[in-house]
């Protein structure tokens, strides 16, 4: 006798659908839908130029990972389809170690990754009859690297101080994933293939050009007051997420789930008022050798914007979703915010977001978040992010976290690196 769950398991994307990023009819591994930057959802979500700052956007752009150095662990969380189904929970932990303008990214093994936990599920008989529970789950194992060419070579050229990666990054990263989902056990559907269970693996890839025109921040700083510097600079981003030629096969299903592929390209402005360079040493110097470092940018301010387009479509010949760029914008996003930063401590952000489904703005709203940074000088820190992001179909607000912390042990060990 065959078994069934009461909630049908398309269910599931039926209900994410309007609460994802692209999350368009059709593709399976929803969880990768999500952006796992808190600080650019606060943004509206913009996060693939935005290449200022210590948390950059490798979800966005993978070449973003080469702008995080030292030893970094970051954990993001937030409640799905609140207000329809309580127990779906989306989870990221992630691990980064960078010099130089080389990172790694590590999110396996021993670090979790993202898991997309669907809840509890009732599982009934032929005849209706509840016969018992059992979980559904996503989840992505992934590994990267992120290099910034720029970086690499003044350190190669023993240019320790900088001489070009002050003015100019240009930058390539790449992500591999390994999805698995686990829909419904083999006890509910009863196949000798192996149950409600799916595979994959993908790929990100990015490239990011940044340039820095302004860069008045050492020594004397700007216009050689020696209290106060100042840098000016933008950087243009463009990504590929989830490329593959894999579907996510399930022996229960007629036939294979896409990847949610898409397209990513953005612009970010920015600029900072600093310490000058030498007061910033003085600062240091008279208080734990951090104060200096711990409050600079003493002001900052960043605007991006990026755009999506989905990379499957559906075939009416071949009845089946294919891998192609959908230029139709029936499924197109938009993302824009801007963030201010003080005392390298607080941040505000907002933003809006405009997701369109079949033609229409589903989504088209505003978002908002703030950021709390606490940073013992160049040797490491503590920050937490939230964000405020608004979902289709009528929904509340999703409510988004995140938190992290770094460590630099070239800082801590050789304080002249």
């Amino acid at each position: 006798m065959k078994k069934y769950s009461i909630i049908p398991l398309f269910l599931f994307g039926f209900l994410l659908m309007p609460l994802v990023s692209v999350a368009k009819p059709g593709s399976g591994a929803i969880n990768l839908n999500y952006n796992t930057s808190v600080r650019a959802e606060g943004m509206g979500g913009a996060g693939v130029g935005m290449a200022w700052g210590a948390d950059t956007n490798n979800w966005a752009n993978p070449a973003l990972l080469s702008f995080r150095p030292g030893v970094h662990y970051t954990s993001f969380e937030t409640q799905l389809a609140k207000g329809l189904v309580d127990d779906i929970h989306l989870t990221n932990k992630e691990m980064t170690l960078g010099y130089f303008g080389v990172t790694f990214l590590f999110a396996k093994v021993f670090i979790p990754g993202n898991k997309l936990d669907l809840g509890e599920q009732q599982a009934t008989d032929e005849n209706g009859e509840p016969i018992g529970t059992f979980n559904s789950w996503m989840e992505s194992k992934y590994y990267g690297l992120g290099l910034d060419a720029v970086q690499f070579l003044d350190k190669i050229l023993g240019h320790d101080d900088g001489w070009l990666s002050p003015y100019f990054s240009v930058a390539g990263g790449f992500v591999n994933k390994e999805f698995t989902d686990n829909l419904a056990p083999d006890w509910v559907i009863q196949d000798p293939q192996g149950g409600g269970q799916g595979h994959g693996s993908a790929s990100d890839y990015g490239y990011l050009l940044r340039a820095t025109p302004i860069n008045m921040t050492k020594e004397d700083g700007f216009l050689g007051n020696g209290i106060i510097g100042l840098r000016l600079g933008g950087a243009y981003g463009s990504s590929v997420l989830n490329e593959t030629d894999e579907f996510i096969e399930h022996p229960d299903a007629d036939g294979g789930d896409s990847f949610p592929r898409m397209f990513v390209e953005g612009w970010s402005l920015y600029g900072e008022v600093t310490l000058a360079g030498d007061l910033k040493n003085d600062l240091n110097d008279s208080f734990l050798g951090i104060l200096g470092d711990m409050i600079n940018p003493l002001v900052s301010l960043g605007k991006s914007e990026q755009w999506i387009e989905p990379g499957f479509v559906w075939d009416i010949h071949e009845e089946k979703y294919v891998y192609e760029r959908d230029t139709s914008g029936r499924f197109d996003e938009k993302n824009e915010g801007w963030e201010l930063g003080i005392g390298n401590v607080y941040y505000i952000r907002r933003g809006h977001r405009t997701e369109n489904f079949y033609g229409n703005p589903e989504i088209d709203g505003d978002t908002e978040g703030w950021g709390l940074n606490l940073q013992a000088g160049r040797y490491g820190g503590f920050r937490f992010d939230q964000a405020t992001v608004p979902r289709g179909f009528g929904l509340p607000d999703d409510e988004r976290k995140s938190w992290s912390v770094w460590v630099d042990p070239l800082a801590i060990f050789s304080p002249d690196y």
